[in-house]
C-alpha cells in the first residue's frame, strides 16, 4: 500500500512491541506518538502467528464487533453485528432489552447488540487477541479519550446567559404571525422550546 510517511510499518513496530506475548504485561498507548497520528473513520487488523491486533478509530465511526461462546471463547469478529452473529451461529440468541432499546432509541448502548453473544469492542483502542487456545479475554490499551472539560476562567451564569438569549431568539425568529404548532417529545427540550413560545402566539401544542 501507499504509506509514504511509514506509518502502517510503524505502528505494526508500536503492537509488536506492546503485544502481551511471552507472559509479559503490555505496554501502556496512551501517549504513544504513532497512535495519535490514527484519525478518520477505519478499523485496522495486523496479525501473526502470535495472534492479531484489532485498532478502532477514535470517533468509533467504524464499530467493530465480536462474538463468543457460552465459555467465552472467541467465535468471530466484524464490522457488522448482524454479519458477526450470523456467521458464527450466533443470530438466534437474541438480548431482548436491547431489542427493546434498538425499536424505542434506534440503537442499543454500548458495548450490547440485538444479540447476546455479541458485543461492541471499544472505540479508540487496540485490542489484543492471542492465539492460545486458553485466551479467551481480549487485552484492551486505550491510546485515546475525550479531553477533559475546560472550566478554568468558564462563569458559568454569564454562558447559560448566552444561550438562553440564543434559544429566545431562535425560536421568536421563528413564530409566524398565524397559527403555529410545536411538537412535543415529552422531553425537555421540546418544553423548553414552547416555553420560549411568545405568550400573545397563536399556538398548539
Amino acid at each position: 500500500a501507499n504509506d509514504p510517511r511509514g506509518l502502517l510499518a510503524r505502528l505494526r513496530q508500536t503492537l509488536q512491541r506492546c503485544a502481551p506475548t511471552t507472559g509479559k504485561p503490555a505496554s501502556p498507548l496512551a501517549n504513544d506518538p504513532v497512535l495519535r497520528e490514527l484519525n478518520g473513520a477505519f478499523a485496522l487488523v495486523l496479525a501473526d502467528d502470535q495472534g492479531c491486533w484489532v485498532v478502532t478509530d477514535p470517533m468509533n465511526f467504524v464499530q467493530v464487533y465480536e462474538t463468543r461462546d457460552a465459555a467465552g471463547k472467541l467465535l468471530g469478529i466484524g464490522t457488522h453485528s448482524d454479519t458477526v452473529a450470523a456467521v458464527c451461529c450466533q443470530a438466534e440468541k437474541l438480548d431482548l432489552c436491547s431489542v427493546a432499546e434498538f425499536l424505542n432509541a434506534g440503537t442499543p448502548s454500548h458495548p450490547h447488540t440485538m444479540y447476546d453473544s455479541t458485543k461492541e469492542l471499544a472505540p479508540g483502542a487496540a485490542h489484543w487477541f492471542g492465539m492460545a487456545e486458553s485466551a479467551n479475554s481480549r487485552t484492551i490499551l486505550s491510546y485515546w479519550s475525550p479531553p477533559p472539560e475546560e472550566t478554568q476562567g468558564v462563569r458559568f451564569e454569564e454562558q447559560a446567559a448566552v444561550l438562553r438569549h440564543a434559544l429566545t431568539e431562535a425560536v421568536r425568529e421563528r413564530c409566524p404571525r398565524g397559527r403555529m404548532g410545536v411538537f412535543l417529545s415529552g422531553g425537555l427540550d421540546s418544553r423548553v422550546v414552547l416555553n420560549l413560545v411568545p405568550r400573545d402566539a397563536n399556538c398548539l401544542a
